[in-house]
């Protein structure tokens, strides 16, 4: 007859286990560190309280019933989940992510593309990267770091100086290899690209070739500058980049920089940060780590290859 005791005695289901999957008693026992006695015991014991046979003999062979491999595939997911809470209490529990703001061309070109980078030499700091528009009431997101392109609107924040921009003129080398102005045709003959959000940035460089925006033949200007910027990819036109942010598309030739000498400043990047002193440390060494990652990019243009 059955016992009357329902609960699971583990340390019978645990030799179980070991012996369905090693194939034999021994082999158990040599595992799990006892006698091959102990463990016949408790094979037993085990069939006595559940009222049926869990193995059988075929041959000098023990052979699982169904039961027994129903209950050796239970308790082997019960020993995963040991294992694993285990490991959790053994090991400290990792700290919450780093909760970053960042513009959205900064984020998604230049900060994204990196994070792998920065997992590498700090595997143990998540970091959560939300991206912004221009308009934004970013103040009220939930942050650590915010990646800002000017100052405005952090007050009570601590700032921290990140990067200042060098721009010049970028186009799909398709584009400007069809209406380089070295074919004859002037820069104020190219259809222009601009951005509301990034106010100035296209007269600066006119300035510097000696241009004003009312000479350009052509000239459409995009609401926001990731849309201006993928405009600029499908070969709609030339805008002013900054070879920071853009480097990469610079570098696997979706982009062309056709004067990477005439250059001019852009936005100055800052990083503003909570005064949360629990999360001052993950905060400083992010922030360490992008200021290392712009001073790799510093030099520009790169040198002929």
């Amino acid at each position: 007859m059955p016992g009357s005791d329902p609960r699971p005695h583990l340390h019978a289901l645990a030799h179980l286990e070991a012996v369905v999957r090693t194939g034999s008693i021994p082999a158990a026992a040599g595992e799990l560190g006892v006698s091959p006695g102990a463990v016949a015991k408790q094979m037993a014991a085990l069939e006595r309280r559940l009222g049926c046979a869990l193995f059988l003999r075929v041959q000098r062979r023990l052979v699982p019933t169904e039961a027994a491999l129903r209950a050796r595939a239970e308790m082997h997911q019960a020993l995963l989940a040991a294992e694993r809470a285990w490991a959790a209490l053994a090991d400290p529990a990792p700290s919450p992510a780093l909760r970053v703001l960042s513009p959205v061309s900064f984020g998604v070109r230049w900060l994204l593309p990196r994070l792998p980078r920065y997992h590498a030499v700090h595997p143990g700091l998540g970091v959560a990267i939300q991206n912004t528009n221009v308009g934004d009431d970013w103040r009220r997101l939930p942050f650590d770091l915010a990646v800002r392109r000017d100052a405005a609107g952090a007050q009570g924040l601590r700032l921290h100086a990140l990067h200042r921009e060098r721009c010049t003129l970028m186009g799909a080398p398709a584009l400007l290899e069809r209406l380089r102005p070295a074919a004859g045709r002037a820069l104020t003959e190219l259809p222009w690209i601009d951005s509301a959000t990034r106010p100035g940035m296209l007269d600066a460089w006119l300035r510097r070739v000696g241009l004003r925006r009312t000479q350009l033949a052509g000239l459409r200007t995009y609401p926001r500058y990731y849309t201006a910027l993928e405009a600029a990819l499908n070969g709609e036109g030339v805008l002013i980049g900054s070879v920071t942010v853009l480097r990469a598309l610079l570098e696997e030739g979706r982009l062309a920089a056709p004067f990477p000498h005439v250059l001019t400043w852009g936005d100055s990047y800052v990083v503003a940060t909570t005064d949360d002193a629990v999360r001052r440390a993950p905060t400083e060494a992010f922030l360490a780590w992008l200021r290392a990652e712009l001073r790799m990019m510093a030099g520009w243009p790169p040198p002929p290859k």
